[in-house]
C-alpha cells in the first residue's frame, strides 16, 4: 500500500513536471514608447493616453497609486489620465502598474505639471496723487475665467 502511494506521488511529480515544461514564459507587454508620461496642470481631453496590452496570460490588471491619475481599463488596452491640478503643490508621482499572472509587472511613472503664476511689475509701482496706470505682466500655465 505505502509502495502504491509512493508510485502515485512520483507519476503526479513527473506529470506535473511535463506539463510546466509546455507552457510557454508568462509574458506582457505594453505598446507605448515610453514609460513616463508628462500631464500639463490642466490635464485637457486630448493629453490622455491610450496604452494597448498583449500577454499570454488569462488575466491582466493596471493600477495607479495616485488618485490624481485615473487608469480606465478596456479589453486589450487602458487610457490614463489626470485631474486637473488646481494648487501650486507639486503632486507626488504615480505609479501605474500593469500586471498579468506570473508576467513581469510593467511600472509607469507619471507626473503632472503644478500650476505657476508669475506676476512682473512691468515699471515702478508708485502712484502720484493723481494716481496714474502702471502694467503688471502675468505669466501662468492654467486657464482663469473671471
Amino acid at each position: 500500500m505505502i509502495k502504491m502511494k509512493y508510485t502515485l506521488l512520483v507519476l503526479t511529480l513527473i506529470s506535473g513536471w511535463f506539463l510546466s515544461c509546455e507552457n510557454e514564459t508568462p509574458m506582457l507587454e505594453i505598446d507605448y514608447h515610453s514609460r513616463e508620461i508628462y500631464f500639463t496642470a490642466q490635464a485637457l481631453e486630448n493629453e490622455r493616453v491610450t496604452i494597448n496590452v498583449n500577454t499570454n496570460q488569462h488575466y491582466w490588471d493596471v493600477v495607479s497609486s495616485a488618485s490624481w491619475c485615473i487608469v480606465t481599463k478596456y479589453d486589450n488596452y487602458f487610457v490614463i489620465s489626470a485631474t486637473p491640478q488646481t494648487s501650486s503643490e507639486i503632486r507626488p508621482r504615480a505609479d501605474v502598474t500593469i500586471t498579468a499572472g506570473y508576467a513581469r509587472p510593467v511600472i509607469i511613472e507619471v507626473y503632472q505639471e503644478q500650476v505657476f503664476l508669475n506676476c512682473t511689475p512691468m515699471s515702478d509701482w508708485s502712484f502720484s496723487d493723481e494716481g496714474g496706470k502702471r502694467v503688471l505682466s502675468i505669466l501662468c500655465n492654467y486657464s482663469f475665467h473671471f
